[in-house]
């Protein structure tokens, strides 16, 4: 993001997106990263606090919510590839 503030960008909903857009990617990450280390987790007593080794949030649902992560984090990415398609001419 404030690498296309620096480039020149103004456009309000075009920062917008790169927000949410950074925003998704980095929850993304941390869920799947959780997921990822789940079987290391349980066996870890500093990491018994986790919501998903305590069973306060099932695995289930955390493969969920970072699905639909993903997907988000993939369409902002892509409408971000394409701010300016609206200007663009056959």
């Amino acid at each position: 993001m404030l690498g296309s503030i620096i480039a020149g960008v103004r456009n309000p909903l075009v920062l917008t997106l790169y927000a949410l857009f950074a925003l998704t990617y980095h929850a993304w990450g941390f869920i799947d990263n959780n997921i990822q280390d789940y079987s290391h987790d349980v066996k870890d007593s500093a990491k018994a606090h986790f919501p998903l080794v305590t069973g306060e949030i099932k695995l289930k649902t955390a493969v969920n919510i970072v699905t639909a992560l993903f997907f988000l984090t993939w369409i902002l990415g892509f409408a971000l590839c394409f701010p300016a398609s609206k200007n663009i001419t056959a």
